[in-house]
């Protein structure tokens, strides 16, 4: 059902278009894919491929994947800062994030890791369009795309997530003995985010910093929805060259924070603080190095069973559960990763 194009651009291409166009709209459908076939996308043909190879060529496209502008940019091996961004569709958000790290100063000492779980022609050609710093791309080999009508997404069989247990009992649907803590049954779009992020994590420590030998760099988390200032690289500088004075000990660095309200915003700009790490409150533009990585690795049973598909309060339960100490974390008093998506899981006011 499913054949692969190439992730690359062709460098003899000619585009009418800016590389950063795009239709406006919030997000990419496979419709938008029709209309621009270019780069890696996915569609049907007469002779489908097993799950299992889908799953290696995606694999063998990831291993094999090109980082760009190395002719441009500081030597790989000298990046101390890798940049990893989730995406999933929503295309113009997506624009606004990548226009403010162009103008981060900084950007171009970094490794900027794009991880998908959609393939979409229009966002690799917006990513492929990049060069202001070193840009990879990795595609997340199990996502609902993919496996639309088959676990890990949704089986035509599995229960309906709001049916009770006696529903569920009469439709001897495939999950039917397992709901959720909430009495609710799996759905795929919520718990591919969950997989997707534990993925990545074990994808970028495990491999592409081993690979590289960058196992001395940060990894600063960030997500299609998100905003960066124009210092968010100078802090972090900042914070890991003073971070035996100001707090040896912690182990997660947050550029990010929620504020209610920004009367402050200019006198906190120099001010941290130090805290234990808590899901909510300082997942965002969260930074992590390969130190921390293992202690989290070292915890991935509970991970994953945990009743929970938000990465961050399943994170937040290792730390406290698992860890020998809870996680603590140096965080900014005035946020330099804020968020901006105002349409997505938990939120759904679409009127970008």
């Amino acid at each position: 059902m499913i054949y692969l194009q190439t992730p690359y651009l062709s460098a003899s291409e000619n585009f009418e278009r800016s590389r950063y166009d795009a239709p406006e709209k919030d997000s990419v459908s496979e419709q938008d894919d029709q209309k621009f076939e270019l780069g890696w996308t996915f569609r049907t043909t007469p002779l489908p491929l097993s799950k299992e190879e889908i799953i290696r060529s995606i694999e063998f496209l990831n291993a094999n994947y090109e980082i760009l502008n190395t002719d441009k940019h500081i030597q790989l091996q000298s990046v101390e800062i890798v940049l990893v961004v989730q995406v999933h569709n929503r295309i113009e958000y997506l624009k606004e994030l990548i226009a403010t790290l162009k103008d981060a100063r900084y950007i171009e000492t970094t490794l900027l890791i794009f991880s998908h779980d959609y393939s979409s022609a229009l966002i690799n050609k917006l990513i492929t369009g990049i060069d202001f710093c070193l840009v990879m791309q990795i595609f997340y080999p199990y996502s609902i795309q993919l496996f639309p009508d088959v676990f890990p997404g949704r089986d035509p069989l599995d229960c309906p997530e709001k049916a009770n247990k006696q529903e569920a009992a009469f439709l001897k649907c495939n999950n039917w003995k397992n709901p959720d803590k909430y009495g609710h049954f799996r759905v795929a779009r919520l718990t591919q985010i969950k997989h997707h992020w534990w993925w990545k994590m074990n994808y970028i420590f495990d491999g592409i910093l081993k690979q590289y030998a960058l196992t001395k760099a940060w990894v600063i988390l960030l997500e299609e929805d998100h905003y960066v200032s124009p210092d968010f690289l100078h802090v972090m500088r900042l914070i890991v060259d003073n971070k035996s004075s100001f707090c040896a000990e912690c182990q997660v660095i947050s550029l990010g924070l929620y504020l209610k309200q920004y009367n402050n915003f200019k006198t906190n700009l120099n001010r941290l603080g130090i805290h234990p790490w808590f899901s909510s409150k300082h997942n965002m533009g969260m930074a992590i190095n390969v130190d921390t990585w293992e202690l989290i690795k070292n915890c991935t049973e509970l991970f994953c069973k945990y009743d929970d598909y938000n990465w961050d309060w399943s994170l937040l339960r290792v730390s406290m559960k698992c860890l020998p100490a809870r996680l603590k974390v140096i965080a900014v008093k005035s946020p330099r990763v804020i968020h901006i998506g105002d349409c997505g899981i938990h939120t759904h006011r679409c009127a970008v």
